[in-house]
């Protein structure tokens, strides 16, 4: 797992990463959020399924953090903070399979940019 915060967009952010190629597709924030949780919760391809409820906590706790909102952060916060990201999913040209979460997040008003990049083949 490689995980990049970046000064600038999301592209620059999957730069960082080392990625030089890449298809990249937006998404909506509930379809990223559904993506976060799954990988949260499944343990990756050969770990142990440790479950939704860590895979939902674990999403409000990177939420917090991206966001710098205080601890546990308030509903009303999160959705505000949705409303300034923009979601995308991306992949390198790598052939379906295996557990990967390929995902940026791209807050353009701060100018800020995070790239994901969690992958198990097995």
């Amino acid at each position: 797992a490689e995980v990049v915060c970046v000064e600038g967009t999301g592209l620059d952010a999957l730069g960082a990463l080392g990625v030089r190629s890449a298809r990249v597709a937006e998404i909506a924030a509930g379809d990223a959020l559904a993506r976060l949780a799954w990988a949260g919760a499944s343990g990756g391809a050969q770990g142990r399924r440790r479950g939704m409820a860590i895979g939902r906590f674990s999403t409000w706790w990177l939420l917090g953090a991206i966001g710098d909102l205080p601890w546990p952060p308030s509903t009303d916060d999160v959705h505000d903070l949705l409303a300034e990201l923009r979601w995308f999913r991306w992949d390198a040209h790598e052939p379906e399979g295996g557990w990967r979460v390929q995902l940026v997040i791209e807050n353009a008003d701060e100018g800020i940019a995070w790239a994901i990049n969690a992958t198990d083949s097995a």
